[in-house]
């Protein structure tokens, strides 16, 4: 009994009936999908693939892919569809293009039937536009990253806990003669091999692989650096290795020896003209005081007074000389300040010391500033008997106050006494205080009232201060 044409399921029905039996399948599929014959023409378009194009779904059986979709009177550059008729593959064909600003995967899969010499082709598109957008943002950050890292003025680099590097990066390491990534695979130890400072770096890389991070200076060939070595952990929070940097400071270590020599020079002119001029006002003092003795008019006696009052200046000018020229010339120090006042000469004046145990990181010569603060208080305070200081930290830092009970400064005055040269004196104790608290970033200022004492706030940033732990 002969069956009827297009009956399911059996040989001899027409393709496109075939194709259109499994509309519901094809619709149900969320990315969009078309069957198309040889000549391009739709024969099938389910829901998703209408939706990118401006024609009705009943319409588009027929017509052109590329008229739709591209808007083109022939197949777009890379159609895979066209490459796959061209080369004659029975595999499926994969490519990018982009439909309405959007980026597609296609996969053109041919579709052979018993029916028809030629294929028909099933294309399947995945929006893969944010995929593509997250790898060209990768891949962007990536090339910054490689650019960053080709470009700082330093080296770094990454060990595994054998001390292996698996890593190696930065312009620094051009100047010891190597290139990004040359030392991976190597030890520490091949890396060190006949250098000096070999044991002083392994014993760092030692301590870092237990957890410590460490800071020092080491010597590779002619160069000299500062490193830090830190632990290099995992997400599970364990150390597999270590993460170095190292700043070249060549340079920096020959300028400070120049430096040095150069203060040697300076010190020992500073000391050989001091030591002269030290002897000439001895020696003037003692024809002062011959004059005394020799001469007993009122007048001339007056004016020897002002000569010997203008010798005893000129011999603390000196005495400022020696202590001024040490300013800056050593490396600040975390400084016990209540050691530095309980060394304070013994005078008349009490000293109540309530600074608690704190430390002040700052020039070594942090001790004058307390001895001129004292002298300062028994020169001018004129009745003072006692003086407090106590420390009070702020949202900014911290304010040591240094406050005594005497007459106080002017209010006019308040500033001027920091300048040089102001005062009834040398007028250079404050100055000099100044200065020496400058050096670390403190600063110091007057807000005590006037007749009822003086009151001086040095000011500590954040940074410069701490408190000895208590025993």
């Amino acid at each position: 009994m002969k069956k009827k044409s297009g009956s399911p399921g059996k040989a001899g029905r027409n393709p496109r009936d075939s194709v259109i039996s499994w509309k519901d399948v094809f619709n149900a599929i969320e990315n969009p999908l078309m069957v198309l014959d040889y000549k391009h023409r739709i024969l099938f378009a389910n829901h998703a693939m209408a939706g990118l194009t401006d024609v009705k779904k009943e319409r588009l059986p027929g017509k052109k892919c590329y008229e739709v979709l591209h808007k083109t009177p022939e197949p777009v550059p890379g159609c895979p569809m066209a490459a796959s008729l061209a080369a004659g593959k029975k595999e499926p064909v994969a490519t990018e293009i982009v439909v309405n600003n959007r980026i597609y995967l296609i996969s053109c899969t041919p579709v052979h039937v018993a029916t028809s010499a030629l294929p028909y082709y099933v294309h399947l598109a995945t929006d893969i536009t944010r995929q593509k957008q997250a790898e060209l943002a990768a891949n962007e950050l990536a090339q910054r990253y490689r650019l960053i890292s080709e470009q700082l003025p330093c080296s770094f680099w990454s060990t595994d806990r054998e001390l292996r590097y698996t890593s190696s990066a930065g312009a620094g390491l051009k100047k010891i003669g190597l290139e990004p990534g040359q030392v991976i695979g190597k030890t520490i130890c091949e890396m060190y091999e006949d250098q000096p400072g070999k044991e002083k770096a392994l014993a760092a890389y030692r301590r870092a692989l237990a957890g410590e991070p460490q800071t020092y200076e080491a010597r590779y060939r002619d160069r000299q650096f500062l490193a830090s070595l830190e632990p290099f952990r995992d997400e599970n929070n364990e150390i597999i290795g270590t993460l170095g940097v190292a700043y070249d400071i060549t340079e920096e270590k020959q300028m400070q020896v120049v430096l040095e020599q150069i203060n040697k020079k300076h010190t020992l002119l500073t000391a050989i003209t001091r030591h002269d001029a030290g002897n000439k006002i001895s020696a003037l003092m003692a024809y002062v005081e011959l004059l005394r003795e020799d001469v007993s008019d009122p007048a001339a006696r007056a004016h020897i007074e002002k000569i010997s009052t203008i010798a005893d200046q000129l011999a603390e000018l000196i005495e400022f000389t020696q202590a001024y020229q040490n300013v800056g010339l050593k490396n600040p120090q975390w400084q016990d300040v209540a050691a530095l006042i309980d060394n304070l000469p013994a005078g008349p004046v009490r000293i109540v010391n309530d600074t608690g145990g704190l430390c002040l990181f700052a020039d070594p010569m942090l001790e004058h500033v307390f001895v001129n603060l004292q002298d300062n208080a028994v020169r001018h305070g004129e009745h003072v008997t006692t003086v407090t200081i106590t420390a009070q930290e702020t949202g900014s830092g911290l304010v040591l106050t240094w406050e005594d009970n005497g007459i106080g400064v002017p209010a006019d005055e308040k500033e001027k006494i920091f300048e040089r040269g102001f005062g009834k004196h040398t007028g250079l104790g404050l100055f000099l205080i100044r200065e020496i608290l400058s050096i670390t970033g403190m600063t110091i200022r007057e807000t005590g009232i006037p007749g009822k004492g003086a009151r001086f706030e040095i000011l500590a940033p954040t940074g410069t201060y701490g408190f000895l732990k208590s025993s």
